[in-house]
This record gives C-alpha cells, sequence and structure tokens, in this order.
C-alpha cells in the first residue's frame, strides 16, 4: 500500500513538474523576443521581427494536449495515491 501511495504521488508531481518546466521555457522565449523589440508568433512558435501585428494566445490554446494530458496525469496519481486496499486484499 505504501509503494502505491508513492508511485501515485511520484506520477503526479512528474507530471506536474515536466509541465511546469515546459511553461517556463515557453514564458523565457517568449519574453526574450519581446525584450529583443520582435513579436512572437504563436502558431509558428518563433520570434518574427517584421511589422504585422500578433496577437496573444494563452498557453492552454496552444498545448492543449499537453495540458489535458498533464491533468490526467495528476489525477490518475492522486487516485493511486489515495486508493485504500479493501478488506479482501489482505491475506
Amino acid at each position: 500500500m505504501r509503494a502505491t501511495r508513492i508511485v501515485g504521488a511520484s506520477v503526479a508531481v512528474i507530471a506536474l513538474f515536466l509541465m511546469g518546466v515546459h511553461y517556463v521555457c515557453d514564458y523565457l522565449a517568449i519574453d526574450s523576443c519581446v525584450d529583443l523589440g520582435g513579436a512572437w508568433d504563436y502558431t509558428a512558435s518563433q520570434c518574427k521581427h517584421d511589422s504585422i501585428p500578433r496577437t496573444a494566445m494563452p498557453y492552454v490554446a496552444r498545448y492543449p494536449w499537453l495540458v489535458a494530458g498533464t491533468i490526467v496525469a495528476t489525477v490518475f496519481g492522486i487516485v493511486l495515491g489515495l486508493r485504500t486496499h479493501s478488506p479482501s486484499d489482505v491475506a
């Protein structure tokens, strides 16, 4: 039972950590582009130095499968970690 909780907590923490790292890297790329006078093209994930105005796009709109996968993995990890054994599991 203890191992199940450790695995569940690990799955949740690792999923959240990986998405957090991706979010920070994405944020820093956009920030450095804007600091250099460019405009971030959210559809191409590139810094553009032309005069075409770009509209901002939320993180969840750019990476919906990453966000959904992280939510599923986190919920799975929490459920796995909180799972209790039934009396029939006790030998």
